[in-house]
């Protein structure tokens, strides 16, 4: 049983690296097409097509869906190895607590990166508003980073520039509070006895 229970972690593991790649290649347009990317498509599609799309799976024109997709396929490896070393209920609450955790945070670290090289954009650039592709972060992040400013300022006008850093720091906060805090529900959950 425990080498079957293995097997299959590690072909879960197998297909989220696969889904992975698929993903990673939809970003390279002359890549799109080619057998490969086909052959990829055909056997992740199907589970990463579960989670696209979904309204709170995205942000904008960003879709978090895939990356939920690859988190939950990595949540059951561990799962299933887990199962191979006298697996109790307390280390499935905190798997289950870590895996939303885990999705949690790569949103957000996702967000901070992004911001980030948006707050560049403008302290570098002659014209930081005239990019199509800064339009469209803009218009994906305007209303969390307006947002959580307000929560600061009381609804009291401030530049963008301002607006990023208070959505930055706000966030990296917030994802360093959510470790510890992540963290210690998951030992309380592993102390369980059963």
């Amino acid at each position: 049983m425990r080498i079957l229970l293995t097997t299959l972690s590690s072909i879960v593991m197998i297909y989220a690296l696969m889904c992975m790649v698929r993903i990673i290649l939809t970003w390279i347009p002359n890549l799109s097409y080619s057998p490969f990317t086909r052959f990829l498509s055909s056997i992740c599609d199907p589970w990463l097509n579960i989670f696209r799309g979904k309204k709170w799976l995205t942000m904008g024109s960003f879709d978090f869906g895939p990356a939920v997709a690859i988190s939950i396929l990595g949540a059951v490896s561990a799962l299933l190895r887990g199962f191979t070393t006298g697996f109790h209920f307390g280390h499935l609450l905190a798997l289950i607590v870590g895996l939303v955790w885990n999705i949690a945070s790569a949103v957000i670290v996702f967000i901070v990166i992004l911001l980030i090289i948006r707050l560049i954009t403008i302290l570098v650039s002659k014209n930081p508003y005239s990019n199509t592709m800064f339009e469209q972060i803009d218009r994906s992040v305007s209303s969390l980073v307006g947002n959580i400013t307000r929560t600061f300022t009381g609804g009291r006008a401030v530049s963008y520039k301002a607006q990023l850093i208070t959505a930055i720091i706000s966030l990296i906060v917030i994802d360093i509070i959510g470790f510890f805090v992540f963290g210690i529900i998951c030992n309380l959950f592993e102390a369980i006895p059963f």
